[in-house]
């Protein structure tokens, strides 16, 4: 463990006991748990002599975690999660996590840092009791279809408006998706489950301020999972209310195409050595890996759905050069990746999301 003296030392959980203790979750490249600290910080300050303490809970290496704290300091100690035992017992996979543990070193409860404000605090050091958020907030909603070996769990919690911090987690395999997210706006989360870019999902209900923390879990035993973003999104969003329409709709889209300088520019077709290393020629600018992330960029600069009909490998590397501001030119944008990029009236589906009717 390191002290916020800088001084490392051995430590075990019998060195808390007869403490209330919050474990952070944290990770060096996780912009909203620097806030979430600040926030434990202060309730330490706060409620230290009354018997709390905060032990940040890093995984990654001790070199990354100690240059970072030298500019960088949290204010308590920081213990390394050395193969991420801790991780796994505790089933965390979103940054920042908070857990709480009683005077006895058991696990009393798991969520957004956030949560944990002064008065809760306050209640459980008195009382050893936390407020009813936890059971009345909580909206839970189970689908299953036992001919197709379907599965979904889906648990969120309401948050309130006032928050340090939000964040993702995802993991999927062939038959299962588990995505975790804290202080996330129900356009986030729909579009996270459906993989959409925002050119590809209207919410023609009033913007909803509420935002959700919570897990969302899919289980496929018969179909790829690939295959049930749609299944899984229409139970998320009945679990807030609310309910999805896919329209086809005409609208103008980029379309990229191969073209006969695609081959001859190398824009990150892989040259395969007889050791069978690749190596990548990129332009300069901003690095995107693949075909998708082209086709995000694209979206996102010019506000338009992107159609991709290029059959590019997943290794397809390249720079795509953003300038601030930039209008769309064809030419340019063809000439610089290599591609036929154009502009072309298409029939594309559209996700809408509105209220349920009472």
């Amino acid at each position: 463990m390191l002290t916020p003296d800088g001084d490392w030392k051995p430590v075990t959980s019998a060195d808390f006991l007869g403490h209330v203790v919050i474990l952070e979750f944290w990770a060096t490249w996780c912009a909203p748990c620097r806030p979430a600290a600040v926030h434990l910080k202060e309730l330490l300050e706060q409620y230290e002599d009354q018997g709390l303490r905060v032990l940040g809970i890093a995984h990654e290496d001790k070199e990354t975690v100690v240059r970072f704290l030298k500019r960088n300091a949290l204010g308590f100690p920081i213990a390394l999660d050395r193969g991420d035992a801790m991780h796994r017992a505790l089933g965390v996979r979103a940054f920042p996590t908070a857990v709480l543990l009683d005077r006895f070193g058991k696990l009393a409860w798991k969520g957004s840092p956030s949560r944990l404000t002064a008065p809760v605090i306050d209640e459980y050091l008195k009382n050893g009791t936390l407020p009813d958020f936890q059971k009345i907030a909580r909206t839970r909603k189970k689908a299953a279809s036992p001919d197709r070996g379907l599965k979904i769990t889906v648990d969120i919690v309401p948050e309130e408006s006032e928050e340090c911090g939000s964040s993702f987690g995802y993991s999927q395999s062939d038959h299962k998706i588990d995505i975790t997210f804290s202080r996330k706006s129900a356009v986030d989360i729909l579009r996270h489950v459906l993989n959409v870019s925002p050119q590809r999902f209207r919410m023609d209900a009033p913007a909803l301020e509420m935002m959700y923390t919570g897990e969302i879990k899919l289980f496929c035993a018969e179909s790829p999972v690939d295959n049930m973003n749609l299944a899984l999104a229409d139970v998320v969003a009945s679990s807030m209310r609310l309910r999805l329409e896919r329209r086809t709709e005409n609208t103008q889209v980029l379309v990229l195409k191969q073209s006969e300088q695609t081959p001859e520019v190398a824009i990150g077709l892989p040259k395969i050595t007889k050791s069978g290393e690749s190596g990548v020629r990129h332009l300069p600018g901003v690095k995107v890996s693949g075909i998708l992330g082209l086709s995000e960029f694209l979206e996102e600069d010019f506000s338009r759905v992107v159609i991709d009909e290029t059959q590019l490998p997943k290794r397809y590397k390249f720079r795509y050069t953003v300038k601030e501001g930039q209008e769309l030119d064809l030419d340019r944008l063809s000439k610089e990746l290599g591609l036929l990029v154009t502009l072309e009236e298409r029939e594309v589906e559209i996700t809408h999301a509105r209220r349920e009717k009472k």
